[in-house]
């Protein structure tokens, strides 16, 4: 079995539906499909409507989505040395659609950390002339904000939907 194969029967053997309640889980986490044409509509008209100002709102919710695998990471912590708890994070967003993540460089002790996404949902057949991933830059945040404990700040420094071959963030420790 191809590990293509080996990933979706993963992740479907973990999902359940309710047809009395509507409801999808992924193991015991509420579940909405929500396709990245649609997602890209979403940003897109935050943007038309709020201009530059829907970049802010974008951060902070990835933060909040960020912050949100607080359980996870502090099981990882558990049984996986603190360098590697962010490769677990990224290969896990990357096997749920997110882009390819790899965590490029990361350094615990002084809380920094570099990483690449590779076909991220909102830059999937996106042109523009200014980096616009502020969600997945705000995921970061909140996440390394976790597995460093201790507040940091996350930028995006290259952007594919500039032309870059992917998206690099960088990961620092608030001054």
């Amino acid at each position: 079995m191809n590990e293509e194969r080996k990933v979706k029967t993963s992740i479907l053997n973990q999902t359940t539906f309710s047809a009395e309640t509507g409801e999808i889980k992924l193991g015991d986490k509420d579940l909405v499909v929500l396709d990245g044409i649609a997602l890209r509509e979403i940003f897109k008209a935050n943007r038309e409507l709020l201009g530059s100002g829907a970049d802010p709102i974008w951060y902070e919710a990835g933060k909040k989505v960020g912050q949100t695998f607080e359980k996870n990471i502090m099981e990882l912590k558990k049984t996986v040395p603190p360098d590697k708890v962010a490769s677990v994070m990224a290969e896990m967003r990357t096997r749920k659609g997110w882009g390819a993540i790899s965590v490029v460089a990361i350094n615990s002790i002084k809380k920094e950390a570099i990483l690449h996404i590779k076909n991220g949902p909102l830059t999937r057949g996106i042109h523009s002339d200014k980096n616009v991933c502020y969600f997945m830059a705000g995921s970061f945040e909140g996440i390394f904000e976790k597995i460093f404990e201790t507040e940091v700040i996350c930028r995006e420094i290259k952007c594919q939907a500039k032309g870059n071959p992917y998206c690099e963030f960088h990961v620092v420790k608030r001054d």
